[in-house]
């Protein structure tokens, strides 16, 4: 059944400005070039006095505060995703705690709950917001809990009325001096007992005695995200570093450790004290549950007085961020999201022998000897664990801020979970902030629980052996599911055959009709019938066309086109605006906007019927004028016009009929060859002749009978240079060769040239074999991008970046297909797959991807639906703005 334009458009619920657009269309933008907004905000959640200090093994009441907790809020908004990050100044959160505080932002901002990370610094110098048990909600919230859940969703909130457009940057620092694995190998002979009864392999903070060799490994990487306005002012950094906290805070201090310090310090370096609305600067704690600050290898360790090393610290680690700040790139847009999943874990519950154990300390007296120093606060623990759940549901995270991509984890994480998570990584890019979205204790690695140690024991990790690797994997798969997201998935392949092989099914664009077919008895066959000239106009509401009504059959004289234009912004109307008698089946009359202007050319012969011309028809005046050849390719800035002898042309399927080549009796006349015109004035220049450009292809001598031609030219970018396709069927000659606009310094550059594209002003990628050539004349490929077993019509992609190709192929077992390469992973992405309904040879109908100016909107000539040659847009924006993944 055929579908009429009105139809399709309401099945694909989009409006005709899909095509004028910068970016897909998205609540917010309404079409409009893409903004991205930041808001930052600090709320105070200082707990009262007087309640228990947590994060040693006493908790003696807070007495004083040195310095202010805080929820420090970040909210960015990219007009389709929010997120929000809440890093709190705390040891834990109770997943109670953020689930209600998610609740009241989602209510009062909108925001997703899924899109909302919350987690805690890990300060050693507050009161408590887990409850009583890590592993089971309390039925009611606390009073601080409660207090908690206000003040963060305030700070959301406030961050929201923050927003305003912003750039944003992401980078990394190094700072090795001051993180240290914790967790010891000791000299062969030292007592390395635990709590539980048994003797372990590692020491957790050993003193300086007996100390043999760290454990495990640190990450000195300081990564962070840097936000400002538009106009340069600091918004928010959000920094993670993977430091378990400094501590060194006098007796009943409160206080944010380190992690205060550094949002003061890091404001200060980037000069962004006393604006409005306030700098905010974030510290995330990262994959430190093996790590601190303590080097008991160190045989001579500085003394610090109370809160001088978390200065220190602070200072040494902010300004390693300032130096790597000062060489990012800032972004005026990226792309946002999240991604979240539930993964339920086994809470580990004591053996029977454990059990018994325990009951065994808590029966001894108090002041008898010890196997180990804190047995008896383990016999008090590990009964406890059962009366957790059997099974407990944590909350996984990853976000993805354009290629920075980032995990969050409820728990007090191993330094090599988050090495393992940025090897691993899809994303250039990752860190992972810990103590997020709960707080269930700490999560060794299968090996470290082997070895044993603090972190290992029943009571301090609650969840299965296996919890490192099942986390390790869900997160693997969402930032998987991240890099390839536009809405919906799509595929990407890693080489050519697997592409061709690949799923067709649910292509990750929808691929529309705009030109109309017309019916059995009067059909139209519409078409741009060629490539790599300006179909769009610069706003990228009118493409270009031509329109015959015949196929599958030579062109003959008498066989007239019609040129006109499609609007996608009123139904596809179809305006015609000229004709032609002069066009091919291969490159059809080399339609094209002229450049940097609103006209319109095209070729066609002169109304005498005697030689080729171009017809030129400004777009905006409706004013027609006539040069006097016709054109091949116009300069990038649309000045001057590259032509040669369309009717010399002797291979299948190119030359123009009507009007006999009258230098056909010559090899190379030196009467003709490449033609440089002046697109105001018509004033022509032979540039290079066919007899001068003989002499040079053949330079021993040339072949005594045949036709040597030009058929093909393209400038560089600058238009410093053109290539120039030369052949001669009879010999075989086929070579490309590229020269100055006036015919100077001419260089070979590859036999059996195929459709190319400048690269860039000194660099050809050819679709032959998708090799890059150099233009120096040695004929040799530089690189090849891929292997391939089809030929295709290769583009760059316009836009910012230049990281993507668009192909087609011929005909590979009656289907065409269409792809993006993208270049800095070596990714393909398959967008259409099209059976073929015409007849080959010289009648078939390639696909020809050309762009919109912005390079947004791709239009192709196929005929998969069986109505002859028509003419398919195809918004390709959902995937440029959402490419895979540049992998490390």
């Amino acid at each position: 059944m055929r579908m009429c334009v009105h139809d399709i458009m309401g099945l694909l619920g989009i409006a005709l400005a899909v095509v004028a657009f910068v970016g897909p269309a998205r609540a917010g933008e309404s079409g409009k070039t893409r903004v991205l907004r930041a808001g930052a905000a600090a709320s105070n959640i200082t707990p009262p006095l007087d309640e228990p200090v947590v994060g040693g093994w006493d908790s003696p009441p807070g007495t004083h505060v040195h310095d202010q907790l805080h929820a420090r809020c970040l909210v960015l908004d990219d007009g389709r995703t929010r997120l929000a990050f809440v890093i709190c100044d705390s040891l834990g959160i109770g997943r109670e705690v953020c689930d209600a505080a998610k609740q009241v932002i989602q209510e009062k901002t909108g925001i997703a709950k899924e899109n909302i990370l919350i987690s805690a610094t890990h300060t050693h110098s507050s009161i408590s917001a887990t409850g009583s048990h890590r592993l089971v909600a309390g039925k009611e919230l606390s009073p601080y809990q409660q207090f908690l859940v206000r003040r963060i969703a305030d700070g959301v909130r406030t961050a929201v009325h923050n927003l305003e457009p912003a750039q944003i940057g992401w980078g990394r620092a190094q700072e090795l001096t001051s993180v240290f694995n914790r967790r010891y190998f000791m000299k062969p002979g030292t007592p390395t007992p635990n709590p539980l009864g048994g003797e372990d392999q590692v020491v957790m903070n050993p003193g300086r005695t007996n100390v043999l060799k760290p454990a495990g490994p640190t990450d000195p990487e300081v990564a962070f995200l840097s936000i400002r306005s538009v106009a340069g002012k600091p918004i928010a950094l959000l920094a993670n570093y993977s430091l378990h906290y400094v501590g060194g805070v006098g007796p009943g201090a409160l206080s944010a450790d380190y992690y205060g310090v550094f949002a003061d310090r890091i404001r200060q370096l980037l000069g962004a004290d006393r604006q409005s609305p306030p700098f905010v600067g974030i510290m995330a704690n990262g994959t430190s549950g093996d790590i601190n600050n303590l080097n008991p290898l160190d045989p001579a360790p500085k003394k610090f007085a109370p809160y001088e090393k978390m200065l220190f610290v602070a200072n040494v680690v902010a300004e390693a961020v300032y130096r790597a700040h000062q060489q990012i790139v800032f972004h005026d847009w990226v792309r946002l999201d999240a991604r979240q999943q539930e993964l339920m874990l086994t809470v580990r519950k004591p053996t029977p022998a454990q059990l018994a154990y325990a009951r065994q300390i808590m029966a001894k007296p108090e002041n008898a000897p010890k196997h180990h120093a804190r047995e008896r606060v383990y016999a008090e623990r590990v009964p406890r664990l059962m009366d957790a759940p059997d099974r407990i549901s944590i909350v996984l995270q990853a976000f993805r801020v354009g290629d920075l991509a980032i995990c969050a984890i409820p728990f007090e994480v191993f330094v090599e979970i988050g090495l393992e998570l940025k090897e691993k990584s899809p994303c250039p890019q990752t860190f992972t902030i810990s103590h997020a979205n709960g707080s269930y204790g700490y999560l060794p690695t299968v090996r470290h629980h082997e070895l044993g140690g603090y972190e290992t024991w029943l009571g301090t990790n609650n969840v299965e052996i296996q919890a490192a690797p099942r986390i390790v994997e869900t997160l693997l798969s969402l930032l998987k599911q991240s890099t390839n997201q536009s809405g919906e998935a799509y595929a990407t392949y890693g080489s050519f055959a697997d592409l061709i092989a690949g799923d067709y099914d649910r292509p990750p664009v929808k691929l529309i009709r705009v030109s109309e077919p017309g019916t059995n008895d009067n059909p139209n066959y519409t078409g741009f019938f060629f490539y790599q000239c300006l179909q769009f106009d610069p706003a990228g509401r009118h493409a270009l066309g031509m329109r015959v009504h015949c196929q599958n059959r030579e062109v003959r004289p008498t066989d007239r086109g019609e040129i006109g234009v499609i609007d996608l912004r009123d139904g596809y109307q179809w305006t015609q605006i000229g004709t032609t008698t002069a066009w091919n089946w291969q490159q059809g009359a080399r339609l094209q906007w002229r450049p940097k202007s609103a006209e319109i050319l095209w070729n066609d012969r002169s109304d005498d019927g005697t030689a080729y011309v171009c017809r030129a028809y400004d777009f905006q005046t409706g004013k027609k004028r006539t040069l006097p050849r016709p054109v091949y390719m116009p300069s990038p800035d649309g000045t001057t016009a590259l032509t040669h002898d369309f009717e010399r042309m002797k291979h299948g399927g190119t030359p123009y009929v009507g009007i006999a080549d009258q230098y056909a009796d010559q090899f190379a006349p030196q009467e003709t060859g490449v033609w440089r015109m002046d697109l105001d004035t018509g004033q022509t220049a032979l540039v290079m002749s066919l007899e001068k450009m003989a002499g040079i292809a053949y330079p021993n001598g040339r072949p005594s009978s045949g036709c040597f031609y030009f058929f093909r030219e393209g400038w560089n970018p600058s238009g410093s240079r053109f290539i120039a396709f030369i052949k001669e069927p009879q010999s075989g000659f086929d070579r490309a060769f590229t020269m100055t606009p006036r015919g100077t310094e001419v260089r070979p550059l590859r036999d059996r040239p195929s459709h190319h594209e400048w690269s860039d002003d000194s660099h050809v990628l050819d679709g032959r074999d998708y090799c890059i050539y150099p233009d120096d004349g040695s004929i040799k490929a530089q690189r090849r991008l891929f292997e391939a077993s089809s030929n295709g019509h290769v583009s760059y992609v316009p836009g910012p970046g230049g990281d993507w190709l668009i192909s087609d192929t011929y005909v590979i077992k009656d289907y065409q297909y269409l792809f993006l390469y993208h270049m800095p992973t070596g990714r393909f992405v398959p967008l259409a797959k099209l059976k073929s309904t015409a007849r080959t040879g010289i009648y078939r109908v390639d696909l020809h991807p050309r762009f919109s100016r912005d390079g947004r909107i791709v239009s192709i000539d196929a005929t998969h639906e069986g109505l002859g040659r028509q003419m398919y847009i195809l918004d390709l924006g959902p995937i440029l703005d959402h490419p895979p993944m540049v992998r490390k």
